[in-house]
């Protein structure tokens, strides 16, 4: 987190000099004058966006996955339509999820013959995403805040790995890969900060999970982002 937390601060200071030479350049010029009284880069209606979120997911409400640390990074374009307030992005992200248990099967012995008894296990679960986002907001970008909501479809790069054991006797490690489609969508608030804005939202996200181990269920999950929109 604390590593996100440096990279998106980066990710401010480049954009604001970005924008201090881009105002150098235009100083005394009335198209600079105009872009100042907007909000500069911010506040811009067309252009280029790099964006990164830290998402903190709960899966419990679709599967037994527990919580789901994870974050992406976000290339987008602002459309010169309707004050800035549509936008198209590209976001590739990681979401990490886990789960463990315990079981009892008659068929498990050691080399004697004798039954095990029980058995502990534990499922990790990667998901390496990529999206294609359509975001709406409010507001135009001129405006300091605005509401937004964006949905799209996904492309999942799915691992499982699972490890299993008695009596501290390993069972082996079983791992599968897999590609799915899913779909993300959110709803948010952002608020101008600096050369670009930061935001806060709620969002969900699924695809299906079919490993033979894991059996039929999905990666759905709801969570929290937060993270830092700059724009040139």
């Amino acid at each position: 987190m604390k590593a996100l937390a440096t990279a998106v601060l980066s990710l401010w200071v480049a954009a604001a000099g970005a924008h201090a030479a881009l105002g150098a350049t235009e100083k005394g010029t009335s198209t600079g004058t105009a872009a100042a009284a907007g909000g500069g880069a911010a506040g811009k209606k067309t252009g280029v966006t790099l964006g990164m979120r830290a998402v903190v997911s709960f899966s419990q409400l679709f599967s037994g996955l527990g919580v789901t640390p994870g974050a992406d990074l976000e290339l987008g374009y602002v459309l010169p339509v309707l004050g800035g307030r549509l936008q198209l992005a590209l976001a590739g992200g990681y979401l990490w999820s886990k789960d463990s248990g315990t079981g009892t099967d008659a068929r498990l012995v050691d080399p004697e013959g004798t039954a095990y008894g029980s058995y502990s296990w534990r499922l990790d679960v990667h998901e390496l995403m990529f999206t294609l986002r359509v975001k709406a907001r409010v507001f135009a970008l001129d405006k300091k805040y605005s509401p937004y909501f964006y949905i799209g479809p996904s492309l999942y790069l799915l691992w499982s790995v699972v490890e299993a054991g008695s009596g501290g006797e390993s069972f082996g490690t079983n791992t599968e890969r897999s590609m799915e489609a899913g779909v993300q969508g959110g709803i948010g608030f952002e608020h101008r900060l600096g050369p670009g804005r930061i935001f806060g939202e709620v969002c969900v996200a699924w695809s299906p999970l079919r490993h033979d181990v894991t059996g039929h269920k999905s990666t759905g999950n709801m969570g929290l982002a937060f993270g830092y929109t700059a724009f040139f």
